[in-house]
């Protein structure tokens, strides 16, 4: 298994407040995008993704229940840290995970960071957009040209660091010879449709395929932090 992994403040912002991590060795690869004022949203990405690490990337087995657990430990952990630090009262982060066991590919998800499958030169969005505008298009109220420029896209519905447990999307899927799995924040998304991220990814490997991103995503503003995790030779 190959891993080639990306993450950037961009032009704008003045912190990075993604957080990943990518162990091939382990099948385990997690992704996170923090928010809040002042540190927060760096405190609570780095804490979704040491928390989450810590519940899922040694197991051999896997549940939905087991899956959804962690992400109930890592809420608690950031809830508990925002209460007892004022200025971080807000803090919060989506949690996007992927584990491999044998031929089986696990997804944990909340918030709108995105997994994408890339099989037979075609890509699959695995993960819902927990946004207020993806259920306003789901629900048919907005057309998909006004969901691509909606000007409250950004708005979670779902996310990590709530008083209440959180309700993550699960998937268990069977792995083919020659899938790769896409990983990103909401930094990339907002910038490189489908066709442009798989054109990239069917092109180039590597660090060839991270500059390529880069310069996409910095050429049309790169006005969040972005982060990339691709997978390979699963």
């Amino acid at each position: 298994m190959r891993a080639s992994t990306l993450s950037e403040t961009g032009s704008v912002r003045q912190k990075n407040e993604d957080a990943l991590y990518s162990s091939p060795e382990h099948g385990f690869f997690a992704v996170a995008d923090g928010m809040g004022g002042h540190d927060s949203g760096e405190i609570a990405s780095s804490i979704a993704i040491e928390i989450i690490r810590i519940e899922l990337e040694d197991l051999q087995e896997l549940s939905p229940g087991r899956i959804v657990a962690a992400f109930v430990a890592a809420n608690k952990a950031i809830y508990e840290k925002s209460a007892t630090k004022g200025k971080q009262s807000s803090m919060g982060t989506t949690l996007s995970v992927f584990k491999v066991l044998k031929d089986r590919g696990y997804v944990g998800h909340i918030g709108d960071s995105r997994i994408y499958l890339i099989r037979n030169q075609e890509i699959i969005r695995l993960t819902e957009d927990h946004t207020y505008v993806e259920r306003l298009y789901q629900d048919g109220i907005i057309s998909y040209d006004e969901y691509l420029h909606h000007p409250k896209r950004n708005i979670l519905l779902k996310a990590l660091g709530g008083d209440r447990p959180p309700e993550p999307q699960v998937l268990e899927f069977q792995l083919l010879p020659g899938d790769q799995i896409f990983m990103c924040t909401d930094g990339v998304h907002n910038y490189l449709n489908h066709d442009e991220i798989i054109s990239i990814l069917l092109q180039k490997k590597g660090k060839p395929m991270l500059k390529a991103f880069k310069e996409a995503i910095e050429t049309r503003g790169s006005g969040d932090n972005y982060s990339i995790i691709a997978i390979d030779r699963i």
